[in-house]
């Protein structure tokens, strides 16, 4: 909701979102995850909701990011993911997503990819913007 900064979702298995509020740093926002979208054709999901202020930030991203490996099968890992998006927090989101990007990119160094990698972010600039 643009006007109050209510953002309301539902998490049918996908990772955790980050929040960085304004002036602060990014972190988890861990959150209770629902049945996987798919699995029971009655499944429940559970909304959970979220208050942003003006300046705050939400990330979402698919386990594609995470889950990125490098040539030894090592992770690229959701600590990783925490530092990247820390080491340019005080960027704009047209370049802050190119920007991890760019650092998954250096960390798999050309390993063949398996899966898709997706990111999205907001930025919050309050009600009267």
């Amino acid at each position: 909701d643009l006007k109050t900064g209510r953002v309301t979702a539902s998490n049918a298995g996908h990772m955790d979102p980050v929040i960085m509020r304004a002036g602060g740093g990014f972190e988890y926002l861990t959150l209770r995850h629902s049945t996987i979208v798919g699995v029971f054709d009655n499944a429940v999901y559970e909304e959970y909701s979220v208050e942003l202020e003006e300046g705050d930030c939400l990330f979402e991203y698919s386990d594609g990011v995470t889950e990125a490996s490098d040539r030894d099968g090592v992770l690229y890992g959701a600590e990783r993911l925490l530092y990247a998006l820390n080491a340019h927090k005080d960027e704009e989101m047209e370049k802050l997503l190119p920007s991890v990007r760019q650092d998954i990119e250096d960390f798999v160094s050309g390993a063949a990819k398996y899966d898709d990698i997706t990111m999205i972010g907001f930025k919050y600039f309050g009600s009267g913007a």
